[in-house]
Formats: C-alpha cells, structure tokens, sequence
C-alpha cells in the first residue's frame, strides 16, 4: 500500500466540532482511514472468451497516458514488462502489449485488464490487491504532479462534484453525471461501461478518488458504489450504468505551499 500522504495543515475549529471528526483526527495525523477500514472491492481473473473484439478493435479507449502509467508500474516488477508480456494468454496481447504507445493517443483498453491480471501474477500477489494498489500509486502520481493544483485549489466539495468527471480524460467512454445530495455528499453515475469491465473500473477510480479527496483535505472520505444496471449492448459487449456515492465527514483547512 502507498505511504499516507502528510498533510500540514492546520484544522478549522468550526469543522472540528463534529465529534466523528475530533476522533478521526485524535487517532491519525492525516484523512486516511485505518488500513483495516479501507475498502476492497473484488475483481475476477479475465478471461479471452468474455471479449468478443481482437486486441485493438474494440470501441472503449483509454489515452495512451494511461497505457505508459501502467507500463511504468509493470517495469518495476522482477523482470519487467517482459516478465508481464510472456504471460499473456495470446499472440495478439502480447503484440498490442508490446506496441509503442503515445501520451495522447486513443489506445484499446480491453487488453489492459489481462495485462494487469499477468502483473498480478509476477507480483505472486490477487488481482485485486494488486490492482487497488497499483491504482493507489498512480494517482499519487497524478494528484502530486499534472492534477496538483486541481485538489490543492477547490474546497472538497468541488473536488469530489468534479473529479469523477476527470474521467473523460482518460476514456472515450463512459460519460459521468454528479449531483450534490448535501454538504459532504455527492452522488453520481457513470454510463455506459462495458460490464466486463466494471469492476476493473470501480477499482481504479475508488483509489483515485480518495487519494484526490485525501489531498484535497477530506477527512474519512469514502466512495461506495451502490448499483448497477444494464445499458444494452455495442460490438457485442453488454454495457452497464455505475452509480456511486462520495461522502466525507469534514475537512481540514490547508496551509498554503
């Protein structure tokens, strides 16, 4: 799991009266929760006949950004990226796997998931664990450099209203709605994520989101997705609607830097 993020901020006392929030910070120095509360979500080993498209061919793209970002994390494994390639279950992964990739570029994101399911292996670590953590690790990168003045200038409401639809940025797909439900509540849907997909999604932006909402200054935040629902269906793959919830129990006035 990443290193707790420090935060030297000084806490406005008007937030502090909420006694949910005096025991959060009397029991840690920073807005993360306990290791032991932190939320898992499950995801299943991939499998080729769940994708009816060849590496390459299907209609969902991810910005090649994304693509390096998790070439990056594969390279740091015993053996690297060729470690990651050599268990790739077909020809046509390993060749998309080992194409250069472009920052800005529209790439595939079906062959990411298999590629992240090889990388679990050479880690000898579950899918999951290694997703949540890999997801963890590159939004540190993310909200520390290109998206830092995106968390460090928007109180938390905004942060948690806006960041879902960051999304955009990275997928072609999947557009995002989000609604204030209250002070410390936002509710939103994404639509139209392939279902086999969806719990590789739900992963990767849970770990976002709180890590943005942790540097924003959110105290105990925590996104929790709720439902889904079917969608129909494009190029054979069954589309699903994600609704989720954020929410925080308070937050905490930053110094500036």
């Amino acid at each position: 799991m990443a290193p707790r993020v420090p935060l030297t901020e000084r806490v406005d006392s008007a937030v502090t009266t909420h006694p949910e929030v005096r025991s959060a910070l009397r029991s840690s120095d920073d807005s993360r929760m306990p290791s032991s509360d932190l939320p898992r979500l499950r995801i299943e080993t991939p499998r080729l006949s769940d994708v009816p498209t060849a590496p390459g061919e299907s209609p969902f793209r991810v910005k090649g950004v994304a693509w390096l970002d998790t070439l990056a994390r594969h390279g740091e494994l015993p053996g690297g990226t060729q470690a990651v390639m050599a268990l790739l279950p077909s020809e046509g992964l390993r060749d998309y796997y080992s194409q250069p990739f472009l920052s800005t570029s529209w790439y595939d994101v079906m062959p990411m998931i298999f590629a992240d399911a090889a990388a679990a292996a050479v880690a000898n670590v579950s899918f999951e664990a290694s997703l949540h953590d890999g997801s963890r690790r590159q939004a540190h990168r993310a909200f520390a450099g290109i998206y830092r003045s995106f968390v460090r200038l928007l109180v938390p409401s905004a942060v948690a209203w806006a960041l879902p639809r960051l999304a955009t940025t990275y997928f072609d797909f999947g557009p995002v709605t989000t609604e204030r439900l209250g002070a410390q509540h936002v509710r939103g849907t994404v639509s139209g994520v392939p279902a086999f997909l969806a719990d590789w999604y739900e992963i990767a932006a849970l770990e976002f989101v709180l890590v943005a909402l942790e540097y924003s200054g959110c105290v105990r935040p925590k996104l929790e997705w709720s439902e889904r629902s079917e969608a129909g269906t494009l190029q054979g793959f069954l589309l699903q609607n994600l609704t989720f919830d954020i929410t925080w129990i308070g937050a905490r006035i930053r110094s500036q830097d």
